[in-house]
């Protein structure tokens, strides 16, 4: 039956076009088959209607609204701007070249439409999409004062939660909170639950960045309530990775995948995986992100390709450090095996310096965007990014964000971390590590400590490098193979004469990302290897208050060598990601 009407919807558009004879005849036509989804149909004979009456630009932009709404951005573009040739004074012709291009991340190029539209007419929906236009290209200082003044003259709500993001950008506190939720009651009061859940968002990630994250969490929570999706538990998601809580932090981004129609929730996920020291799970989530091709989504959202091209060479660039890190300390037996050792090293390294310029080239433009017009603070971290392991530029930007946000305490642990790390100041990141709000920043702990170890002479040989390593592994069972860095574990071995076979075991475990202790030291874990008989071993891994981190056994193999190897394996995969 649904063949049939669709045969007979096909008959009557192709019939009723042989006796078109006017544009107005075949506009209804268009008309018709949009309401009968014949898009197809629909754009052949807009594209007819351009060659019949080529001087009207209802066809041309008839053609462009199509598209648009097929996210055929790129030709929807190409429709409008032929109908602009033939109507410059439509004003709707360039308010949809305008959202078309910002569509297109051609957000310099919409910005300039937007500002000439606004000169023309006192439309709200203009201003605002002319605010948003500003934020995106970094100049608040010209956005606030736009919204400022329409807002005294008639207040809307979406003026009102532009106008926060822009205060967000200057980090104006007070002012940001008092416009988010200017926007949130007046949403609430209209029963406009969407727009609420948006703003609640939008105000838990202000929050986040005022270290203010009790609030955030609260702000989330509520985003939800209005509506689920998928930026309300992605927001959480991100808190619970400042906590250090990565399980709540994956159930939270996995939440929000199936709500996502951005690569977000994946480019979150594949951090997290990084973090934790997946590297493998990592690399496939970030390849995935980068075969996406639509990149229209990036204007609802604080971001364009620029800053995401950045984040995401970042991502690459960190995995492949891990991998690098990773492989190093990943014991190996016989000759094609290290052979195939080092060249898995070597390939790691390179792909791993390759990004690192990428990213540090990528950042480096953005910054300089972001400082040189009023997106100072953003500006000052980007660039601070992009010098990270050069001491002078580094150290000058991160003085300049620190002197930014000079009326915050809470920020002062953060620049002790980042300022200790560049300057190699130990006393910085000790005050640090004192200072970080130790239920909510864990995950700056963690990165403290890991400075901490990097700093400290004689590696892991002092009680106190060793309780940082300790302290590291708790929080994140991922967080030093990855860098370079090694387990503590104090070995002991008991079943018979051992000390020829406690040297080989301990060659192979050393060199599988685990450091043996000459004597105990009251924090790292024991290892305890005892062998039952000529044929196994039973291992256990525990801590000092003696629960289990991990237990085993092996089978003896034809050498010591390679029972040694498959010991040092079983151990390491036991007890690393």
């Amino acid at each position: 039956m649904r063949k049939k009407t669709l045969f007979l919807l096909t008959v009557f558009f192709m019939a009723f076009s042989l006796f078109c004879d006017s544009s107005e005849d075949l506009l209804d036509e268009i008309d018709r088959a949009v309401k009968a989804e014949f898009y197809n149909r629909a754009i052949s004979l807009a594209n007819k209607g351009g060659k019949l009456y080529p001087e009207d630009s209802r066809f041309p932009l008839t053609e462009g609204d199509l598209y648009a709404s097929r996210k055929l951005y790129n030709l929807a573009l190409s429709s409008y701007e032929k109908a602009e040739t033939l109507n410059r004074s439509d004003r709707k012709i360039r308010e949809e070249i305008a959202s078309v291009l910002g569509l297109l991340d051609r957000n310099e190029e919409a910005l300039l439409y937007l500002e000439g539209l606004a000169e023309e007419i006192d439309d709200y929906r203009i201003l605002d999409d002319l605010g948003w236009a500003y934020f995106k290209t970094h100049q608040p200082e010209k956005g606030i004062p736009l919204l400022e003044k329409a807002i005294e003259r008639e207040f809307h709500k979406s003026l009102a939660l532009t106008l926060g993001t822009l205060y967000s950008e200057v980090n104006n506190v007070v002012l940001c909170r008092k416009s988010y939720l200017a926007s949130i009651d007046a949403a609430l009061k209209d029963g406009d639950s969407y727009f609420a859940s948006v703003a609640y968002y939008n105000l838990s990630l202000a929050e986040q960045s005022f270290y203010s994250y009790e609030k955030a969490i609260e702000y989330a929570g509520l985003s939800l309530e209005q509506m689920e999706r998928a930026g309300g538990h992605l927001a959480l998601g991100d808190l619970y990775l400042t906590k250090g809580d990565y399980p709540a932090a994956a159930q939270e981004i996995r939440k929000a995948a199936p709500l996502d129609q951005t690569p977000l929730s994946s480019m979150n996920l594949a951090s997290l995986f990084c973090l934790q020291g997946k590297l493998d799970a990592a690399l496939y989530e970030a390849d995935a992100i980068r075969n996406l091709s639509d990149d229209s989504w990036m204007y609802y959202f604080g971001i364009d390709s620029q800053q995401f091209d950045t984040d995401l060479n970042e991502l690459y660039r960190d995995i492949y450090k891990g991998l690098y890190h990773r492989e190093r300390l990943t014991a190996v037996r016989g000759f094609i095996g290290k052979f195939k050792h080092l060249s898995r090293v070597a390939v790691y390294y390179f792909r791993y310096r390759y990004y690192d310029s990428q990213f540090r080239f990528l950042a480096y433009g953005l910054g300089r965007t972001q400082w040189k017009r009023s997106s100072s603070l953003r500006g000052a971290l980007t660039l601070a990014s992009a010098a990270q392991g050069f001491r002078q530029p580094a150290e000058k930007y991160l003085l300049k964000a620190r002197e930014l946000e000079a009326g915050d305490p809470l920020s002062v642990p953060w620049y002790d971390l980042e300022i200790g790390r560049e300057t190699r100041n130990l006393s910085l990141l000790l005050r640090g590590l004192n200072s970080f709000q130790k239920t909510w920043e864990a995950r700056a702990v963690e990165d403290s400590y890991r400075e901490i170890l990097f700093l400290r002479k004689g590696g892991l040989k002092t009680p106190e490098s060793i309780e940082a390593s300790v302290s590291v592994f708790r929080q994140n069972s991922g967080g030093l193979r990855q860098y370079g860095l090694k387990l503590p574990l104090h070995l002991t071995m008991s079943g018979s004469d051992l000390s020829r076979e406690k040297r080989i075991f301990s060659r192979y475990i050393s060199s599988n990302g685990f450091y043996l202790t000459e004597s105990f030291t009251g924090s790292e874990p024991y290892l305890r290897l005892h062998k039952v008989s000529d044929k196994f071993y039973s291992y256990t891994i525990s801590w000092p208050d003696g629960s289990i981190l991990t237990s085993g056994r092996i089978h003896a193999q034809k050498s010591m060598g390679q029972t040694a190897y498959e010991l040092s394996v079983s151990l390491a995969e036991s007890v690393f990601p």
